[in-house]
């Protein structure tokens, strides 16, 4: 897939030195949290000069979710923030901070959660193939 790249830096302060230099003009973030028992996940979208678009989503219990299952929705947020920016031929990064959720886009591994790893490297083909732009490029850090 040419316009989906993937990054995974050396260390902590490696991928720090590499989000503070991205000089795409789409920057999306996706995190997770688990308080009192609750998993969550939240994506948010930002552009110079423009409002940021934030979306959140309540998984469940902690129980039945686990922090591997809120990173994996936090890209899916994501990419779903990206698909509807009708403007974004251009470079975009989606940056996560858990290697396991980012090599399972990567590799399609074969997990209980594998469908969603799927269904965000079907969206990055929808997108790709829908801006018709040759310039863009979704990077994954």
């Amino acid at each position: 897939m040419d316009t989906l790249q993937v990054r995974i830096p050396l260390d902590k302060e490696s991928s720090k030195r590499e989000v503070q230099g991205a000089q795409d003009e789409i920057q999306i973030f996706t995190d997770r949290s688990v308080a009192d028992g609750k998993v969550g996940a939240a994506a948010i979208l930002t552009r110079p000069g423009r409002d940021h678009r934030t979306l959140r989503l309540y998984l469940g219990k902690a129980s039945k979710y686990t922090i591997y299952n809120a990173e994996l929705a936090g890209l899916s947020m994501g990419m779903h923030l990206i698909k509807t920016k009708k403007v974004a031929q251009c470079s975009t990064m989606l940056g996560a901070d858990n290697q396991a959720a980012i090599n399972a886009i990567q590799n399609e591994l074969s997990t209980p959660n594998h469908y969603i790893a799927k269904n965000i490297l079907q969206t990055v083909q929808q997108i790709s193939k829908t801006r018709g732009n040759k310039n863009y490029l979704l990077t994954i850090h």
